[in-house]
This record gives structure tokens, sequence and C-alpha cells, in this order.
């Protein structure tokens, strides 16, 4: 690594090959490495003037603020030219053999453009569950004589909407698999002895959320259960009497998988969570990188909420971000566990798992945060509580609800009316504009 200074950006020209390298296995791993990062810059900033390339070449400044963080959970209009690694995250793959460092530094530059690609595709997919209407309702009763060709009309029209409904849940699928991947090599890196950085569990947290954010979506439209039964009944009257029965078969399957897929609420959520508990490296298993989620999104939050700091101290999270935090906090609890006695092992710390990762804390400060702020932004205009998360863990009513971790109400609805005034005051922005201004 060559940088002008500590604090300079990470940019493809601040890698240098070791004089005389040649073509050997750590020069060809640095070269893949440079080629990684080149790809994620482009994909975050696009090619031009915001290309850090391009401003190196052409000697362009920097015109962003210095931001002096300890979290890089900071979301600009603009982004600033210090992505797409952290100079933090590239300190801990330090080894004083030159190909393990480069071997490293080209395995987590794949698995970051892995990740951010994978949270830009969840962006389509949020846009298409947020922007989806019933087309169902606009079809007529149909008549006995014309029952076919009305059937015939609404199934051409339904057909790229199903598509897509299994483009989906594809999608889902994918991104679990990605984020269980990122999982099993933090774990690797950490029996390794190496360590992880904040813009990486940061990642994982991005992830999550989109995940959250989808199944959210997906529960909250239910024209799209109204659609999907119509479509099949329409594919019932216009079955292909020559179609083969194994290939009906096939696709009585899939409409199977794809009904319990958007019929469940929460099935989204419940398979991330399936998936992240069986992560395992060695002696170490998935909740100790979730155990590391909770704790960032916890300090980070805490961090922005405070009014003692002085400037510049703590960091500046735009609205986006803070939500992100508030909805990723409540997934993580789920994901601590499968089981109501392990999980409350590790959140009480009575057993080895959970003195090793020392979230009592933290865990605290989580239900606390969710309690002053049960409410927050799913997308758009669509609102999420935060409570709803943890009760797709199944041991909600066993654990939580006995230690006093959560209020009596579960739904803001069931607030009594004082409290809920004091609430509302939270969420209106007229008890804010002494602060803006």
């Amino acid at each position: 690594l060559s940088c002008t200074e500590p604090s300079a950006p990470l940019a493809s020209g601040g890698l240098q090959e070791a004089p005389g390298a040649g073509g050997s296995p750590a020069a060809m791993a640095l070269a893949d490495a440079k080629k990684a990062l080149r790809d994620i810059n482009e994909a975050m900033h696009g090619a031009g003037e915001k290309n850090i390339d391009s401003q190196a070449a052409k000697k362009h400044p920097d015109t962003q603020p210095e931001l002096q963080s300890h979290i890089p959970a900071i979301s600009l209009a603009s982004q600033p030219a210090q992505d797409p690694m952290a100079l933090g995250d590239l300190c801990t793959l330090l080894d004083p053999r030159e190909d393990t460092l480069a071997e490293s530094l080209a395995a987590q530059a794949k698995a970051s453009e892995m990740m951010i690609r994978t949270c830009e595709q969840a962006e389509e997919q949020i846009a298409f569950l947020y922007a989806y209407r019933g087309l169902s309702v606009a079809v007529p009763q149909p008549r006995e004589e014309h029952k076919k060709e009305l059937y015939t009309a609404a199934l051409a029209v339904l057909e790229p909407v199903v598509k897509q409904l299994h483009d989906l849940h594809d999608f889902c699928a994918r991104a679990i698999a990605v984020l269980c991947a990122e999982m099993s090599d933090m774990l690797t890196c950490k029996n390794n002895g190496q360590g992880w950085g904040d813009e990486r569990v940061w990642r994982v947290a991005l992830l999550l959320d989109k995940l959250l954010i989808m199944d959210g979506l997906k529960s909250m439209k239910a024209s799209i259960n109204n659609d999907f039964a119509y479509y099949k009944r329409c594919q019932q009257h216009c079955a292909d009497p020559n179609q083969s029965a194994q290939a009906r078969v096939n696709q009585q399957m899939a409409m199977m998988e794809l009904y319990t897929f958007i019929a469940n609420h929460g099935s989204v959520i419940t398979s991330t969570t399936e998936s992240v508990l069986k992560v395992k490296q060695g002696t170490l298993t998935a909740v100790h990188v979730v155990a590391e989620v909770l704790r960032h999104c916890v300090s980070s939050y805490a961090h922005v909420t405070s009014d003692k700091a002085p400037p510049g101290a703590s960091p500046y999270v735009t609205p986006r971000d803070r939500h992100t935090l508030l909805r990723v906090i409540p997934l993580a609890i789920i994901l601590l566990g499968g089981e109501a006695g392990g999980v409350k092992d590790v959140i009480e710390e009575s057993d080895k798992v959970g003195k090793e990762l020392r979230i009592k804390a933290s865990f605290t400060q989580a239900m606390e945060i969710l309690t002053a702020t049960p409410v927050v932004p799913l997308f758009g205009d669509m609102q999420h509580v935060c409570y709803n998360t943890l009760k797709l863990a199944s041991w909600f009513a066993t654990i939580l609800q006995p230690r006093r971790d959560v209020p009596d109400w579960v739904q803001p609805a069931d607030m009594q009316e004082a409290l809920a005034v004091k609430y509302n005051k939270k969420y209106e922005v007229r008890y804010y504009l002494d602060k803006v201004r």
C-alpha cells in the first residue's frame, strides 16, 4: 500500500506492485484486486468525473466535506471519493507475506462487489413491489359464453406479472445465499485471526435491511395474492390439453412454491433466519457475525441521537441510514438463535458463547431504542412497526415478554391515549421546527 497520507482514499493507483514481481501469483492476485476495485468504483460512482480514477488522472480536487467518523454509515446525494473499501478494512488484512495480503484483498474485493450489486438489484425489486397495483379487480365478471375469451385475455395480461413474482422469489433466494456466503467468509477470517472492519459489517446490515423491506412490502400488498389467485383460475380454464403429465406436475409444483412464498407473511425473513443459523465455520457460528451487526447498529444509533457530543465527534447519518439502523436492530435480535434456551443464554451471557459475545449491554440498549422509536418508515409512505419483526421469532412470547423487554403494547394502536399523545410528539414535524431553524 502506497498512500500519501493516512486518510488518503483508496484508489487503484494506491496499490503498488513489488519490483520484479513479474507474473508471480502475488502479482496476478494483486491485479485481480485492482480490477475488482475499479469495477466496484464504477458501479458506485459511474464512469466520468466522479470516478476515482478520473479524479486521480485529471487531478480534480475532492470538494466533499471531510467526514471524520468511526463508522461508514454515511449516505450523501453525491458520494465522497472514499469508497469502495475503507482503509481500516485493508489494515485488518495486513500480513508479512505479500501473497497472503494480495489474495485476501482480491477475495474480499470480489465479495464486496457481490454484496453491493445484490443491494442494487434489491432496490429494483423493492421498486416493483412498492409500485405494484392490483390488476384482477379490473376484470369484469365473465358470462358463461364469453368466459373462455375473457380468461385467455386476462392470462396474457397477468403472465408478465407472475413472471416478475417468480423473479422476486428467485432473487430473494440468491440474496440469502450471498448473505450466508459473506457471513461464512467473515467467520473464516476470524478463525485466521483477521478482523472484519466496520465497512464490512455495515454491508451485511444493508443487505439484511433490503430483505426486510422486500418482505414487508410483499406482506402489505394484498393485491398480489388476489392477482395470483385469479391467474391460477385463468390457467385452469385455459390449460393445454396436449400438455404432458410431467410438465403439468412441474408447473403445479412451481405454482405451489410461489404461492407459499407470496401468501405467508414474513416468508423472506423466515427463510433468512433458517439459512443464517446454519452458517458455521469451526467453532464459530453466524451468531458471532449477527452479534457484531447488532453492536454496530446500536452504537451507531446511540452516537447519532446523542446531543452531548461536540461537533464533528459523532458521525453524520442521513434519515435513510438512521431508519436502516432501526429496522436492522430487531432483525439482528431474532437472528441471535432459533431456540429459546440458546437465545436466553446469549442474551444473559450465561454460557460460553454468551460470555464470548458479551451482547447483554447492547441488547438492553437495543430494546430501549425500540421502545423509544417503535414505528419507522419502511419504504416511501409505508410504515413498519419494529416489534412486528420481533414477533417473527418463535421465542418472542417465552423470552422477551416474560423479561419485560417489550412494553404491554406491541402495536401502537394499543397504547393508552396519554401515552399515544406523548409518542406522537416524536413524529410530528412541528415539534422539531425550532431545532431545524
